[in-house]
């Protein structure tokens, strides 16, 4: 991960834009970015068990202004019961 990425700031600002169907935790969390000369790229992905698939979250950051914006999710980590 790139060192702009890890602050307490940017972490903060990713917690605050992510979110699970049930409001609890991911028990498996992966993560990575990338940054070009301005703008930084991270992607966050989690596993879950007794969920039908994975939710993947890609976020655009600006580390200079502390701005993160969610640039697409795929929000496939619903508990299997809610699939009926």
């Amino acid at each position: 991960m790139p060192d702009q990425l890890e602050t307490n700031a940017i972490a903060s600002a990713l917690a605050a834009a992510t979110w699970t169907f049930d409001g609890q935790p991911w028990t498996t969390m992966a993560v990575s970015g990338s940054c070009g000369p301005e703008a930084c790229t991270v992607e966050l992905a989690d596993a879950r068990p007794g969920s039908h698939g994975d939710d993947v979250w890609i976020f655009d950051v600006r580390p200079a202004q502390g701005l993160v914006t969610v640039a697409t999710s795929e929000l496939r980590g619903m508990p299997n019961e809610l699939r009926r």
